[in-house]
């Protein structure tokens, strides 16, 4: 991505990672009850240390894929249905943040990776890099 500085590639970026499946289209608008259900009983972040706020974008996407907007824009779809996903903890976050200031998918997803993909993750994760290494008898595509 041109125009990056070193410091945006340290930060946590939400990849929009795309599912294997690709269904046709399907002719229906208006199942938005079952979607928030849908999101509610299998799509739930609470906030907790071993919740990987990546999965929980990607399935919330997934969700969100299954039905037409009718009109709506993402942004505002998306939005309206994001923080039914979220419980506990992420609740009290999302509602801490200042009213109206958050007004795309992409600033909500930022800032939930900044929140929940913490310094000491990424640390963690680096350190793995860093001190990687291959075992004995061991191949590197097993490593």
């Amino acid at each position: 991505m041109p125009g990056r500085s070193l410091g945006d590639y340290a930060r946590p970026v939400y990849n929009q990672q795309q599912s294997s499946v690709s269904p046709p289209p399907i002719d229906a608008n208006n199942f938005v009850q079952r979607v928030l259900q849908t999101i509610q009983n299998n799509c739930i972040f609470r906030g907790k240390p071993n919740e990987d706020p990546n999965n929980h974008l990607m399935d919330f996407d997934e969700i969100m894929n299954t039905f037409c907007y009718n009109g709506a824009s993402h942004d505002t779809i998306y939005l309206i249905a994001f923080p039914f996903s979220l419980k506990d903890d992420a609740k009290q976050w999302l509602r801490s943040l200042p009213t109206r200031s958050i007004r795309t998918w992409e600033e909500m997803t930022t800032k939930f990776l900044e929140k929940y993909f913490s310094a000491a993750k990424t640390g963690r994760m680096r350190k793995e890099i860093h001190y990687f290494s291959q075992g004995e008898g061991e191949i590197v595509f097993e490593a």
